[in-house]
């Protein structure tokens, strides 16, 4: 090798001088520094995604999670049986005929001599104009017995122990049904542990709206467990006050069923 190319070669050109260039080693320590290179930039590419992956899996853990929504598109009511607009309207009442004369008439007791009252005795021709009766009153001579007079008996009262399930009008959400879904969208809050298990359904809650309109007695009547149901009682128990329901011209309390369907999809 010539002084001047010394300082040029490489030290495998040195070792390898008048050798033959063509055998296995001088071609594997050539290529030793590219190689080593090579292995250095592939080993610290996997440890960059070793330390990397668990990042990667959280974060796109956390999306998926804000992805799950609440479906409640498919909140169902009961409707109330569809009234017949043709039906005629009620007949008029016609006021009660008068209401014939009786004197007062009681079956005689015997009593101590100072007790006895100066109370007239009635006699069989008494008894042939006027009815007799408890007590002693002016009426109609053409009126009719009043045995038959049922004006003053009342209205029939219902039962506030039975709580019917329709009734003439039946109560309703403020603002209606669509007002009523989207409180139930708004304030339900999917239980983390039903996200975390993927559990879906319908869970039926069971109420009263009472006379005044606020929501009482509230259970389920079929649940899907994991929170859902409890989370769904919690809703229902801070709804506002309904307007009530109505029969009969009053207000009633009336059973109401309501379905939230649970979905993350």
């Amino acid at each position: 090798m010539e002084p001047r190319d010394i300082q040029l070669a490489s030290m495998d050109d040195m070792v390898f001088e008048n050798r033959n260039k063509n055998y296995g080693a001088y071609i594997l320590r050539k290529i030793y520094n590219k190689h080593v290179t090579i292995s250095t930039a592939i080993a610290s590419g996997l440890f960059v995604i070793f330390i990397a992956t668990p990042y990667i899996i959280k974060a796109f853990g956390d999306a998926q999670n804000k992805e799950k929504l609440i479906d409640l598109s498919e909140v169902v009511l009961d409707q109330a049986p569809q009234q017949d607009k043709n039906e005629p309207p009620p007949p008029i009442v016609e006021p009660p005929p008068p209401l014939n004369s009786t004197v007062q008439f009681t079956p005689p007791v015997p009593v101590e001599d100072n007790k006895v009252t100066e109370n007239r005795v009635v006699t069989v021709d008494d008894l042939e104009k006027v009815d007799a009766g408890p007590a002693t009153v002016e009426g109609d001579p053409n009126g009719v017995d009043r045995s038959l007079d049922d004006s003053n008996k009342g209205p029939v009262e219902v039962d506030d122990n039975t709580i019917p399930t329709y009734v003439e009008i039946m109560p309703e959400f403020p603002g209606g049904e669509g007002a009523l879904m989207a409180y139930v969208k708004k304030n339900i809050v999917y239980p983390q542990v039903a996200l975390d298990n993927d559990i879906q359904g319908k869970v039926t809650v069971d109420f009263v709206v009472g006379k005044d309109g606020t929501i009482r007695d509230v259970k389920v009547v079929k649940g899907i467990g994991f929170g859902c149901d409890q989370e769904a009682v919690r809703v229902v128990s801070k709804m506002p006050a309904w307007t009530p329901g109505r029969q009969n011209g009053r207000n009633v309390a009336v059973s109401y069923k309501l379905p939230i369907k649970f979905s993350t999809r």
